[in-house]
């Protein structure tokens, strides 16, 4: 029904919503429900591929093709990237069959969806040239935090700076393209001059200017950014130090264990772990129940199997 309205290729995202809105491609709403739905998808396909033993692969073929089909590219270079990533850290010489099949999918994908993976080339030269908002609200913010000591070791603070908490706070986040003026529910409360000055104008600019669509690409605001002006360049780096230490030791242990089972969900906990870190370079995505949470429920029960089967493992190695 989608393709006969208006074909999949609609370049902000397609209408196939699943069921969070399955009749999107008839009222013609876009909104964060498809993205939602994609991340959510690409999280359940990457567990269905990993470790469903009986596996169908009509399954398998129909949960790929509703991620090709969603036209969320953001969100399939995201996982695309977290899945290369795994194979260089576990398996460099493997890296190129994966790359193979990385280019049948965006085969596909050009056919479906040629407009929407053309507009990368766009977003490709607005970067280069730095006129990107997230390009723009990176160059401008990031310097901001050397200025005084106390924003290096502690950023600017919880929510005010890049997440949604600090946009509302503002009043410039709710907008109503009929007015065409901001709709301040709860009041301004005080902002820092950082954020006034360097990411507010930026926020405008892409919610009122229709040439901007709203797209994801084109927003100033994402979680990466968020955190780093938010708790400053040390605690972010040490957050970064922790990252690297978990991803070294799900590696190790991917290495330790004998069960394929035990490997798959090593496996599966590094390509999910990459793929919210690809994800958190987009948009605001971890501070998004809806975007992340299904898929966080999945590693908190793999690591706690994990670390049983590999307790057990060591024990069964030492009797």
């Amino acid at each position: 029904m989608a393709f006969l309205n208006q074909g999949f290729d609609l370049s902000s995202g397609d209408y196939v919503q699943g069921t969070i809105n399955i009749f999107s491609f008839i009222n013609k709403e876009n909104g964060f429900a498809n993205i939602f739905f994609t991340i959510n998808q690409v999280s359940l396909v990457t567990y269905y591929i990993l470790m469903v033993e009986n596996k169908k692969y009509h399954v398998m073929i129909f949960g790929v093709f509703s991620i090709i089909l969603a036209s969320c590219i953001h969100i399939s270079l995201a996982i695309i990237a977290a899945i290369v990533c795994t194979m260089a850290l576990i398996n460099f010489i493997k890296v190129g069959k994966v790359l193979l099949a990385i280019l049948l999918f965006l085969g596909v994908l050009s056919v479906l969806a040629p407009r929407n993976l053309a507009s990368f080339s766009s977003y490709k030269k607005q970067i280069l040239e730095s006129r990107n908002l997230k390009v723009k609200s990176t160059f401008v913010g990031v310097p901001s935090l050397f200025t005084d000591a106390k924003s290096v070791f502690f950023g600017m603070g919880l929510g005010q700076y890049g997440s949604r908490s600090s946009l509302i706070m503002s009043g410039k986040y709710f907008y109503n393209k009929q007015t065409k003026k901001f709709r301040n529910p709860i009041g301004v409360v005080n902002q820092n001059q950082k954020l006034k000055n360097n990411l507010i104008p930026l926020w405008v600019k892409a919610t009122t200017d229709d040439s901007y669509g709203m797209s994801v690409m084109n927003k100033p605001v994402y979680s990466i950014l968020s955190l780093l002006m938010e708790l400053g360049p040390v605690l972010f780096s040490l957050l970064g130090l922790l990252f690297g230490a978990f991803i070294l030791k799900l590696r190790y242990r991917y290495f330790r264990v004998s069960s394929k089972m035990e490997k798959r969900r090593y496996f599966y906990l590094m390509v999910t772990s990459f793929f919210v870190v690809g994800i958190s370079f987009f948009e605001n995505y971890l501070e998004i129940a809806q975007a992340i949470f299904p898929t966080l429920i999945l590693v908190l029960l793999f690591l706690k199997q994990t670390k049983q089967g590999y307790n057990q493992s060591n024990k069964t190695v030492i009797g």
